[in-house]
């Protein structure tokens, strides 16, 4: 297991790889992303960029290699999984609904992140801690004084 505690590293990936037959999309990346600090991959079209971040969010499985989040090894975890640890991705197209209001967006992003997010019977409308969840995400993106907008 990675040890994590190191500068306050948070995301950990070792020897990280990703084939696709004889192509090496992603080839043997050892990074650390620490706590707190705005991380950034660049590199010219074909470079692996969306497969690292593919391996990172679980929507691909690496060839080789480990990804370690705090105390959690996420190298063969589902994306749901990473998710309700509370690990997202965002796609170069935003994925909003448009005749939701901003704090609908936010609640569907804040209930998927659950454990409980697949319990069909459940009435999702009377869950605190989406609710909170959902107001949290609306205050760090200054739209909590506008929750009823449409997105």
């Amino acid at each position: 297991m990675a040890n994590m505690s190191d500068n306050n590293i948070i995301l950990r990936c070792q020897g990280l790889s990703k084939s696709f037959g004889a192509l090496k999309a992603v080839n043997n990346v050892d990074l650390d992303f620490e706590s707190g600090v705005v991380h950034a991959i660049i590199g010219p079209n074909g470079a692996g960029k969306t497969t690292f971040i593919n391996l990172l969010s679980g929507e691909l499985q690496p060839t080789q290699g480990q990804i370690y989040f705090k105390d959690h090894d996420l190298t063969k975890a589902p994306p749901n999984k990473i998710s309700q640890l509370g690990i997202g991705r965002s796609y170069q197209k935003t994925n909003i609904f448009p005749k939701f209001t901003c704090l609908q967006n936010c609640w569907i992003a804040s209930q998927s992140r659950l454990k409980t997010s697949m319990k069909f019977f459940k009435s999702a409308h009377r869950d605190r801690e989406v609710m909170e969840r959902a107001q949290r995400a609306l205050e760090l993106t200054h739209l909590a004084m506008k929750p009823e907008i449409l997105a």
